[in-house]
């Protein structure tokens, strides 16, 4: 099996199953030795900010000198980025290697009708396996799907875990309201594990987490907003006080303060178990980290920003984003979900803030809103909605109508920020300052 061939057969199998349930991702981890019992897991779970928290909390511990794994989901322009060692992908022998011998498992249980794990299921078990086999020192992984059934929840219980914002995303599975939505997320927090809740927490959900917390018996830090303070921020990121300590992120937007402030908080947790991070550490660790397709500006002139905004939350973030950088920039906006999404929500916030609004289709996804469908949601709030037929087409016509001066914005599903920035880069964009 090569790794193309690896990677197309975990995409041919289906994303989710009938069921949400633990039974098949337990029954392949006992086939396969269940590497997870053997890993010292930080578990992260959340609506948005969860996987820059992942990718924030790892980046700390491999600036400590921890072999460090980081599992995250989905992935924006490699397969192989879902599967990190201190901040290098799996390799395409190693990805190809295991895919191989999961696979194997997977077709026994199926003979054995114990049903056929899902595409999430197997690639989380190939990163237990991977990281077992590096014999990494801290697994952070980000939960995919809720938290309680989510396939990552088959570990014994975390040295550590958190829960990040809390926002409408999944409803259909995750239930209608944030507080039944933070129930199901809260299934991360084990008895015998380290807690820690996202600052800015709504009340409601906090009471959740507490609550939860309380009953099974787990230390919970809850960093407050108060106790922070934003010192400087900008298109080059933000400089914050936690503590009386200084940090500093290369990412933009002010929640990223708060992703970050749930990193330290995890940090501190570790440490009350033993484990020793220093501060330099800490701050090393959050100076490197990097979150491709999040906020991210990748050229100066013309100004091009990307951001995998994609529910409720997401795209609330992204509009205080645009307020605090760019508040006389109303952007040309290249923009497409997917149908499981809130996106005429979505779309209405966005068009609002637009000059010009592009929608477009994801490319290669079958949930993807149609192009048209997309831009009758948005054409009530913005005096100038058009389609595309191609994301190509679309960056085409966004560049033109920005020129050298203007911004604009592609923002989104993930699959559709992940083909942008590909396509994005490889022009180069002929700009005067890139920052890729």
């Amino acid at each position: 099996m090569t790794c193309a061939e690896a990677i197309a057969y975990i995409l041919s199998i289906p994303r989710l199953p009938p069921q949400p349930d633990l039974v098949r991702m337990n029954s392949l981890a006992n086939r396969l030795g269940n590497p997870q019992k053997l890993l010292r897991c930080i578990h992260i779970a959340g609506t948005n900010g969860k996987g820059s928290t992942a990718a924030m909390t790892a980046a700390v511990l491999s600036a400590a000198d921890y072999k460090t794994g980081l599992f995250t989901s989905p992935y924006l322009e490699q397969f192989q980025e879902r599967i990190q060692i201190d901040g290098t992908p799996i390799s395409p022998g190693a990805l190809s290697r295991l895919t191989e011998l999961v696979q194997q498992q997977a077709r026994s249980m199926e003979k054995a009708g114990e049903g056929t794990p899902t595409a999430f299921e197997q690639v989380t078990a190939i990163g237990f396996l991977y990281f077992l086999e590096q014999h990494c020192d801290f697994v952070v992984l980000e939960a995919g799907l809720g938290g309680r059934l989510d396939a990552t929840n088959i570990i014994p219980p975390p040295l550590a875990a958190a829960v990040t914002s809390i926002s409408r995303d999944h409803t259909g599975v995750l239930g209608g309201t944030l507080e039944q939505i933070a129930l199901q997320k809260c299934g991360i927090l084990k008895k015998g594990s380290r807690g820690v809740a996202a600052p800015g927490q709504p009340s409601t959900v906090l009471s959740v987490i507490r609550e939860h917390c309380r009953t099974q018996a787990i230390p919970l830090l809850e960093p407050v907003r108060p106790s922070v303070s934003q010192m400087e921020t900008g298109l080059w990121g933000s400089r914050f006080s936690l503590c009386g300590k200084t940090y500093a992120i290369p990412l933009l937007g002010l929640h990223q303060i708060d992703n970050a402030v749930t990193s330290l908080s995890l940090i501190r947790q570790l440490r009350a178990a033993g484990y020793s991070i220093s501060q330099e550490a800490e701050e090393r660790g959050l100076g490197a980290v990097r979150w491709p397709g999040r906020l991210e500006l990748i050229c100066s002139a013309p100004q091009v920003l990307l951001d995998a905004a994609h529910n409720p939350g997401g795209i609330a973030s992204l509009c205080d984003a645009l307020n605090q950088y760019f508040p006389d920039t109303p952007p040309v906006t290249v923009m497409g979900m997917l149908s499981d999404k809130e996106y005429a929500l979505c779309a209405a916030e966005l068009a609002r803030r637009s000059r010009v609004m592009i929608a477009v289709s994801p490319p290669e996804c079958s949930r993807a809103v149609p192009a048209e469908k997309f831009a009758e949601a948005a054409a009530p709030y913005c005096p100038d909605v058009r389609r595309a037929d191609s994301l190509s087409q679309a960056l085409e016509q966004g560049l033109e109508l920005v020129g050298k001066g203007g911004l604009l914005l592609v923002c989104g599903s993930i699959p559709l920020i992940g083909s942008a920035r590909t396509e994005l880069i490889g022009r180069h964009l002929e700009c005067g300052e890139r920052f890729f």
